[in-house]
């Protein structure tokens, strides 16, 4: 049976399906198109509105796919805290001495974080939502230069949670290694949580790379002016592999960290420690099995 952080680090991705991939696909494909026409059209406001009504469909689909993600990045936030709450608490309960408030901490700022990401991906969904309602070129290209910056805003928080991701990392690196040669089932879990964390932590840093290069491609004026392996669609592309890649990840550290906690739940504390046995996280859906994306 899942449990609840389990199910919501599954449904990372889910609406993604094959069908949804291939619209994404066609409009990264077309995206560059569309901003070199509309850079390029002549006369007067209705023309120019006519004309990005009729490429309305990339920006439509690109924005959507944006908002969805950001609601899906929600979800890690939620199953991130739902674990740091447990896991502090079983912690405290085995006297881990200095590093505790260090892991609470750790685990307050991923949350934020996190969520900083989450609601940069929503706004990032509405600009490109909004690109085909312009009245003319210039609150077209108005447009076009918010959607830049904010993309440059979200590669900045994505850089930040992927440090609180490592940080987080390492501080259960650390427990793990407490154990010396000698280490127990407890030790393996922090080593194996602390892993997953790390791992996430690199894919957030190539993902904050791609949202900096989306920023300057958008920058551009379509197509990467200047720049053609920055091309906007290409780089929509490699956006969506880092999600693909956070997707196989979340659900290992889904998995880790229900390991974490049955491990932290089972293994006696130091003595003066008490447990009152392993947190209820059970949820009674049926489990997915993983998420099928690669």
């Amino acid at each position: 049976m899942p449990t609840a952080v389990e199910r919501l680090l599954d449904s990372f991705l889910k609406f993604d399906t094959a069908d949804e991939q291939l619209k994404l696909d066609n409009a990264f494909q077309k995206i560059d198109e569309a901003f070199l026409k509309l850079s390029s059209v002549n006369g007067d406001g209705f023309n120019f509105l006519k004309i990005e009504h009729e490429l309305q469909g990339p920006f439509n689909v690109i924005g959507q796919g944006f908002l969805k993600v950001g609601i899906d990045f929600h979800k890690v936030d939620t199953a991130e805290n739902l674990t740091g709450n447990f896991v502090v608490k079983l912690l405290g309960d085995h006297k881990i001495g200095d590093l505790l408030p260090a892991v609470q901490v750790d685990f307050k700022a991923l949350d934020l974080k996190i969520d900083a990401v989450s609601t940069d991906l929503k706004i990032v969904g509405v600009d490109f939502l909004k690109l085909d309602s312009s009245p003319n070129q210039q609150v077209f290209d108005h447009k076009v230069q918010t959607a830049s910056v904010d993309c440059r805003k979200a590669g900045g928080d994505a850089a930040s949670a992927g440090g609180a991701f490592l940080k987080l990392g390492e501080d259960f690196l650390t427990l793990g290694d407490r154990g010396g040669e000698n280490s127990s089932p407890l030790d393996l879990a922090y080593k194996e949580f602390g892993g997953e964390l790390m791992t996430i932590g690199q894919t957030f840093d190539t993902l904050a790379a791609d949202f900096l290069k989306l920023g300057e491609a958008l920058h551009g004026g379509g197509g990467g002016a200047g720049d053609g392996a920055n091309t906007i669609g290409g780089t929509l592309t490699l956006l969506y592999q880092q999600f693909h890649f956070l997707d196989a990840e979340f659900v290992k550290l889904g998995d880790g960290s229900v390991r974490l906690i049955d491990a932290l739940s089972s293994q006696a504390p130091p003595t003066g420690g008490t447990t009152d046995g392993p947190p209820v996280l059970v949820d009674t859906t049926q489990h997915g099995g993983g998420s099928g994306h690669g």
